[in-house]
């Protein structure tokens, strides 16, 4: 066994060596493209990125995080042939679920070879995905990690092992203070966190790092749907800074009093006596009135081309675009001429588009990184989040049930139900 991994090893060194001479130089060594295609733009740090994370895409993210964290995570375990079954407390996997699960490729292999599918109902692993650590818990866990992407790509957790060698907390990093250290070789060595002079150095093997797909640096930093929208995103934030601007007057006058005719300059304190005199009249709403002045001066009014039609489309526009890149519906951002149907085919379009691939890239690095740090048996995957699939999936235990084969507890448990103090066995 020692012999076959030192030999995959170094086929591997040998491979990467290989393919780092045959590919252009990836991540911040690479040619870093412009952000528009003026070539005027440069792209964004995740620092910026993060700061960026507000108005359309704070609610693209979030509805995208959001959906991802609600849905259960379970554990499961594969008993190959000739293999003991599973010391953890199991129940069993219906047809349909069974099914489910074959029809991922993730785990198809897995299940094909294994003579037995159980559902891990008592494991350290599902202690630690519900605890976390002190500060988080499960569902924050995988809604931060999920944001994270989404806004710059990639996500890290940093696992420590207790003075036992045990995995008993997870730590996310902060994205945009994790960089990854290579040696000349391109092979990773460790990971550095922390920003300035002071920086932690984290094992490889410490780090899970998660990422979305990038084209331009795929063993590198990934590439965030907020990224990807970027050049709306700005467009949107300068759209909302001079609406502020507007609203605060941005020292845009709406009238100038002047000196009329030959009277002269208005001296320093005329002038301050006669702007407070106009602010205390028509400031806070009181615009419209009447303002008699006995003094030489002439009192024009400014006026100023509207763009309101113009600004509406362009803000709707913008919208959309950043919808487009994380994948979710204009009506799940919008509440005018929404009703049940449309948002019904929003929540759809949601899981179906956005939600699901996500739940699929998700378990299956932790099924891949995380759970062999357990038990090579071990995977983990999220319930189906598509409601007609859904709906399929919770009609299979009541069937079951109605025929007999399962306890009440066991279909609860399913359907992801606490079990009853009392069962009842069926007929």
């Amino acid at each position: 066994m020692t012999n076959r991994r030192s030999r995959q090893g170094w086929l591997k060194t040998l491979a990467f060596r290989v393919l780092r001479k045959a590919l252009p130089p990836q991540g911040p060594a690479g040619n870093v493209p412009p952000a528009d295609v003026w070539g005027a733009g440069s792209q964004p740090g995740a620092a910026r990125l993060v700061n960026s994370y507000r108005g359309t895409a704070y609610a693209c993210a979030n509805l995208c995080a959001q959906g991802v964290a609600s849905l259960p995570l379970r554990l499961y375990v594969e008993t190959g042939r000739g293999q003991p079954r599973p010391r953890c407390r199991t129940g069993a996997v219906d047809e349909v679920r069974l099914k489910t699960l074959q029809a991922r490729p993730a785990f198809a292999a897995k299940i094909a070879r294994a003579a037995a599918v159980e559902e891990v109902l008592d494991h350290p692993l599902l202690d630690l995905l519900e605890k976390v650590n002190a500060e988080l818990d499960g569902f924050s866990l995988i809604e931060l990690t999920q944001l994270y992407m989404e806004t710059v790509g990639t996500a890290y957790w940093y696992i420590p092992r207790n003075p036992l060698g045990m995995i008993d907390t997870i730590w996310v990093l902060e994205s945009q203070y994790v960089r990854p250290v290579r040696a000349r070789n391109g092979h990773l060595e460790a990971w550095e966190y922390g920003s300035g002079v002071e920086r932690a150095r984290f094992a490889d093997n410490e780090v899970l790092a998660f990422r979305m797909p990038d084209l331009a640096s795929p063993y590198a930093q990934g590439f965030a749907p907020l990224r990807a929208a970027w050049e709306a995103v700005g467009l949107e934030e300068r759209q909302r800074a001079h609406a502020n601007a507007l609203l605060e007057n941005s020292a845009r006058p709406d009238v100038i009093v002047s000196a009329r005719g030959d009277y002269g300059g208005l001296a320093e304190d005329e002038a301050e006596r006669l702007e407070e005199r106009f602010r205390r009249k028509f400031a806070r709403g009181r615009s419209g009135g009447v303002l008699v002045i006995s003094d030489e001066v002439d009192v024009k009014q400014l006026s100023f081309s509207p763009r309101d039609v113009q600004n509406a489309l362009l803000r709707h526009l913008t919208k959309e675009d950043i919808a487009n890149a994380f994948g979710v519906p204009m009506s799940l951002l919008q509440t005018k001429d929404t009703n049940r149907a449309n948002a019904e085919a929003g929540h759809y379009q949601l899981a179906r588009n956005a939600i699901l691939p996500r739940c699929r890239r998700l378990e299956q690095r932790l099924s891949q990184r995380l759970c062999p740090l357990f038990d090579e048996r071990l995977f983990l995957a999220f319930d189906n989040p598509v409601p007609e699939d859904r709906d399929q999936e919770l009609r299979a235990p009541q069937a079951h049930l109605s025929a007999g084969v399962m306890t009440i507890n066991e279909a609860r448990r399913q359907i992801g139900l606490p079990p009853m103090e009392k069962e009842h066995v069926n007929g």
